[in-house]
């Protein structure tokens, strides 16, 4: 769960958001909004207000787009059977072959943290980083979001 408060005119309005998905580590409010959300889900979660001011989860950024070929089972299925496929014949892990993901993120582990990228002068924040214990830092563009841009 995540909360919001307004402590806007004489009575704070608190607003709380459930989600089904792991916890947060950290946020980062990248306008009046919009927040992102990072921790040991490995995606980036984007939480939006809209006109009324009423915040809701909008999407994970970091989500792959694979073709929906067939049922979701059998992608599954195929997908662990690959992954199985290549332990058994070589004796080792093949997670870091891509095409063994299904439907994985960017980051492999938990996000620890999530920092803006500010380019000259500007005080609007498009652009940000996360690093997660995969070791891996990742560089996010917002503006490449095009169902986002109502909320920057």
């Amino acid at each position: 769960m995540i909360y919001f408060v307004d402590d806007v005119g004489p009575s704070p309005l608190a607003q709380n958001v459930a989600f089904r998905d792991l916890p947060l580590r950290d946020v980062l409010f990248v306008s009046e909004k919009m927040v992102i959300g990072v921790g040991f889900d490995c995606n980036p979660m984007v939480f939006a207000a809209d006109e009324s001011g009423i915040w809701r989860f909008i999407k994970f950024l970091g989500e792959r787009k694979t073709p929906s070929s067939g049922s979701k089972y059998g992608s599954q299925f195929s997908g662990a059977f690959g992954k199985f496929y290549g332990q058994s014949k070589y004796g080792v892990s093949n997670d870091g072959v891509e095409t063994s993901r299904t439907s994985g993120g960017v980051h492999e582990n938990c996000i620890n943290c999530i920092v803006p990228i500010r380019e000259g002068s500007t005080s609007r924040t498009t652009r940000f980083s996360t690093s997660g214990l995969d070791g891996k830092v990742v560089i996010w563009d917002v503006q490449n979001q095009e169902d986002l841009l109502d909320y920057l």
